[in-house]
């Protein structure tokens, strides 16, 4: 069984002979591509296996933790154009094992089930073969959330905890936006955005979140998360949006006004934008393929003078407190902002 993904003609061939770990593969990637049926010559192709991995002594050989407490890999053979690596997604998680296999432009990841935290590493290989290929290309991750409104892309970029989630799930919500991220999006060379989504964070207080999912609350009493993977984010009403080209960008700031205020941008506010949406240090590991796992040769970030929204309209939301976000009348101010046509859904 398998499945062919296509992005910005990028193909990626995903093969597995259990039918959970295609639809996991699936599913993570959300609308970021299109589907086919397996087909000849793809890029690179990654098969899923069911086994046990057999853990290898890895002392003497190099580790990758690529967030503490979190996914790490582990060299433990690079032998005539094959690498063998070990992962553990978390530390008490059990291991995966992977096998690369550059002359046949293949990644093996055996795993031992279908439903534990073994499964992500498929979903994250396929990032990486995408994110890595795109970044060479001249893609560029940025930290912003992102919904699709009358056919153009509205990106919201703000400091960690300024708004973006709650902008984004509103303007679904009371616009009849299409979901494409909360937290990290791709920015074609020709203006075309894609959602990166890895999970959802819905900020608490916009939806009723039933019993099940309470317990998956995480932050404190400033900042409440329902943390949701991409199909249950579904289940609650949102669609999700494909690919779609850029309209326009908003930052979100707070600053000393008593209502939401809008402007267009000056030239040190675009920078200032530029700034927030390029601070993703951790989150690069998502772009580069450090060890070659899925035969892409690593990229590396831009530079902090490349500009990254030099022909897109862009304005500055002014905040009285984020934490009033969730209900501030925030849509007459951004009028400007928004795609002709759009309103506030009774």
């Amino acid at each position: 069984m398998g499945v062919q993904l296509l992005l910005d003609g990028l193909r990626l061939g995903v093969e597995s002979p259990q039918a959970e770990h295609i639809d996991h593969v699936v599913t993570a990637m959300g609308e970021t591509c299109e589907q086919h049926r397996p087909g000849p010559d793809p890029e690179w192709s990654l098969h899923i296996l069911p086994g046990h991995p057999v853990l290898e002594d890895s002392r003497e050989w190099p580790r990758l933790e690529l967030r503490p407490g979190g996914p790490s890999l582990t060299i433990t053979g690079n032998q005539n154009g094959r690498l063998r690596a070990m992962g553990y997604y978390r530390p008490q998680s059990a291991p995966v094992a992977i096998e690369v296999d550059r002359a046949q432009r293949l990644t093996r990841l055996v795993v031992s089930s279908t439903y534990t935290d073994q499964t992500h590493w498929s979903a994250w290989l396929a990032k990486t073969f995408f994110a890595s290929r795109l970044s060479a290309c001249g893609w560029r991750m940025l930290h912003a959330s992102a919904v699709e409104l009358n056919g153009v892309a509205v990106l919201f970029v703000a400091a960690p905890g300024g708004g973006k989630s709650t902008l984004a799930h509103r303007a679904c919500r009371e616009l009849g936006a299409a979901f494409m991220a909360d937290d990290l999006v791709m920015l074609g060379p020709d203006g075309t955005v894609v959602g990166w989504p890895t999970r959802v964070c819905l900020p608490h207080g916009l939806n009723s979140p039933s019993s099940k999912q309470i317990g998956r609350m995480v932050g404190g009493p400033q900042r409440r998360r329902l943390v949701l993977s991409l199909a249950e984010h579904r289940t609650l009403g949102f669609t999700h949006a494909p690919p779609t080209p850029l309209g326009t960008v908003v930052h979100v700031r707070s600053g000393p006004a008593s209502i939401p205020s809008c402007r267009p941008w000056t030239a040190r506010s675009r920078k200032r934008a530029e700034m927030s949406a390029g601070d993703i240090p951790v989150q690069r590991l998502y772009t580069s393929d450090l060890l070659g796992l899925t035969g892409a040769a690593p990229t590396f970030p831009p530079r902090n003078e490349e500009k990254v929204f030099s022909d897109v309209d862009g304005f500055d939301l002014t905040i009285p407190d984020s934490t009033a976000l969730p209900s501030a009348p925030v849509w007459e101010a951004l009028s400007p902002a928004l795609p002709p046509g759009v309103g506030v859904r009774s």
